[in-house]
């Protein structure tokens, strides 16, 4: 009985992580880890990970919590944004409370920038607050594997 009640307590400490799951990889190589929020910059030699070439896909996993219901515009630059399992291309309605999110990103020659940025009816354009994404899937154990 004491697993069980572990393995539970367990479950909602990782539903109440904070950040975004993280997978990074090239053409050798893919990391799974836990990122604040899916802002980066990188020079073109750099990259997300030290075992990942500056040539990757980046894909960002998680939860997005809208305070205040209404119609919200997201800027993801280049990156492919889903919200609730469907492409954002528009001015999506949304209430409040959580939403389904990822971000696909892949990496050109030079540097590379990824910021997502909202606005709404009670905000002007900025970026989207750390504070806002969670996660309830854990990175596996062994990070750097492949």
């Amino acid at each position: 009985m004491r697993f069980l009640l572990l393995a539970a307590a367990t479950a909602v400490v990782w539903a109440q992580q904070p950040g975004l799951l993280l997978t990074v990889r090239d053409g050798r190589h893919e990391v799974a880890l836990r990122a604040p929020s899916p802002n980066f910059f990188l020079e073109s030699n750099e990259s997300l990970h030290p075992a990942i070439e500056p040539a990757f896909q980046a894909e960002f996993s998680g939860t997005i919590s809208v305070l205040q219901a209404g119609e919200y515009t997201f800027d993801s630059g280049k990156a492919g944004l889903l919200i609730g399992g469907k492409p954002v291309t528009q001015p999506l309605s949304l209430n409040s409370g959580p939403h389904s999110i990822v971000i696909r990103y892949r990496r050109s020659a030079g540097a590379a920038s990824l910021q997502l940025r909202w606005k709404s009816a009670a905000f002007d354009w900025e970026p989207v607050p750390p504070s806002a994404f969670s996660t309830s899937a854990a990175p596996e154990a062994d990070e750097g594997r492949r």
